[in-house]
């Protein structure tokens, strides 16, 4: 289970966990009383933030940038692309046709 979350959108039945150093966790949330990980992407940084848009999960990592993640398979999530942004980035937001990333840079 997560150890460190900092964002926890739902969607279907599962969480998706931005869970610091430990990357996005993806718990399984159809049987509420027993919660299980269904799969996780570990990346090299610390998952600050996370957005879902269809089969991608949008993960904020401190110190380069934005991941995108294909979340079709829960139990097997693999990255589909990268985007590096000049600073730290902490959050990430998506809307229709744009992806929003809170960066601050650091020093």
């Amino acid at each position: 289970m997560p150890a460190y979350a900092r964002g926890v959108p739902a969607a279907r039945d599962y969480a998706y966990v931005a869970d610091g150093g430990a990357g996005l966790r993806i718990i399984d949330l159809s049987n509420p009383a027993a919660r299980t990980e269904a799969g996780f992407y570990d990346n090299l940084y610390s998952a600050y933030g996370v957005a879902l848009a269809g089969s991608y999960a949008y993960v904020a990592e401190d110190g380069v940038g934005l991941r995108i993640v294909d979340i079709s398979d829960p139990a097997a999530p693999t990255e589909a692309g990268f985007y590096a942004t000049p600073g730290y980035a902490y959050g990430v937001a998506v809307t229709r046709n744009h992806i929003y990333v809170a960066d601050g840079e650091g020093g």
